[in-house]
């Protein structure tokens, strides 16, 4: 009896603690590489990229690629840049490469100064970092990374009167620890498993979730007097991935990401004269679980042609968030295809919601180069926010 009181103590306490906080949604790490971009933007079942245990720690056992990673930089850099197209009067040109003449720079110049800030935020600028902080090995069913990442969006969200911005922005370092196996099947067919956990500490701005043009003005107004406010909170989560290989051409992926949820605890700190001072406004934020399927089609040798000029051709198809009935079903398509030339130029190509992607890698034995063109739907329904983006990432291993 004592023992079911003292349960519904510890209970009561919870209840009042946590649940009485505000509890928000949350974005995930910033994880996306050139390769994975161009890529479709799938990240499952690669076998070349070690660092895509970050999202299927099934790879653990799996890779081909095992590697000391020493350091990695990929920066992202992206825009609504048909907003662009339309406000400059670009579609006024006839851009065929057979007539056209040029700009008429004058009235391209005389537009952009007509409003170069609402330009710059009407188009919806993002802007992103994985690295350089990236230490760690990957292979023979271990996998450790110390890693640092960094993401910011900008949205305007028209009203009467001053308008809202949502500046998206957030840095954390963290680190992974992940674990893998595989296990025989009959005589051809193999099953990788592995789990990973995470944690890390992340910094974000006090606009996260929004905040007026004039509180903005203000915020601005406090720094040039060395006062600063931002969002600290961390948190723990972990992955769960499965790889079936049947032996030949085909190789089949199941993740369930953030398996137990993502949850940060946050404080709003206040820095001025060197020191922080918490604010007293803590609240939570969430990231939901989500299972995602993978396929791909791989083969090392394609017939007929010499693997010195081409080799390694693979087709991947990812189904991302499957049971995440709330958002519309063409956001969770990609595919996408690879195929080496000379056996280190990587030539990609794929559809990331029904979008082209395109892009391509040199990897080399210690270093790699990597490029991707890209766009997905911001928005709910397809056309609607389109995000186009270019990504350009270096790498040191061995």
């Amino acid at each position: 009896m004592r023992s079911f009181i003292l349960v519904l103590m510890l209970l009561f306490l919870f209840v009042v603690e946590v649940v009485g906080v505000e509890v928000k949604s949350d974005v995930d790490s910033f994880f996306s590489s050139p390769r994975q971009l161009s890529f479709g933007d799938v990240k499952l079942l690669y076998p070349y990229d070690a660092l895509v245990f970050l999202n299927n720690p099934g790879i653990l056992s799996y890779t081909k690629s095992e590697k000391f990673f020493l350091f990695k930089l990929s920066f992202y850099s992206g825009a609504r840049t048909g907003y662009i197209y339309d406000v400059l009067g670009l579609s006024s040109y006839n851009l065929s490469p057979t007539e056209w003449i040029g700009f008429d720079w004058n009235r391209l110049t005389n537009d952009l100064l007509k409003d170069p800030y609402g330009i710059l935020l009407n188009s919806e600028p993002e802007v992103g970092l994985f690295g350089p902080i990236s230490v760690g090995y990957v292979g023979n069913g271990i996998g450790i990374l110390l890693f640092n990442d960094f993401f910011s969006s900008l949205d305007i969200r028209q009203a009467p009167g001053i308008p809202y911005v949502d500046l998206k922005s957030f840095a954390e370092i963290g680190i992974t620890f992940g674990f893998g196996t595989y296990f025989e099947i009959l005589k051809f067919y193999t099953l990788h498993v592995g789990v990973s956990f995470s944690y890390s500490k992340r910094y974000k701005s006090p606009f996260f979730y929004g905040g007026s043009a004039l509180e903005i003005v203000n915020y601005y107004e406090r720094t040039r007097n060395g006062i600063y406010e931002y969002d600290v909170g961390d948190s723990f989560w972990g992955n769960i991935g499965v790889i079936f290989d049947d032996g030949e051409y085909f190789k089949y992926a199941l993740t369930v990401n953030n398996f137990f949820g993502r949850t940060f605890h946050w404080n709003r700190i206040s820095y001025e004269n060197g020191k922080e001072i918490f604010s007293g406004y803590n609240y939570l934020s969430y990231i939901h679980p989500s299972i995602s399927l993978g396929i791909m089609f791989n083969t090392e040798k394609i017939l007929f042609i010499p693997t010195f000029l081409l080799s390694d051709f693979m087709v991947e198809l990812n189904l991302v968030d499957v049971v995440n009935f709330n958002e519309f079903w063409f956001k969770k398509f990609k595919v996408g295809s690879e195929i080496s030339v000379l056996r280190i130029v990587k030539l990609r190509g794929g559809i990331n919601q029904g979008f082209p992607t395109f892009g391509f890698g040199v990897d080399l034995v210690y270093f790699a180069i990597d490029f991707a063109f890209s766009q997905y739907e911001k928005g709910a329904l397809p056309g609607y926010q389109s995000i186009q983006n270019v990504s350009v990432s270096a790498e040191i291993k061995f």
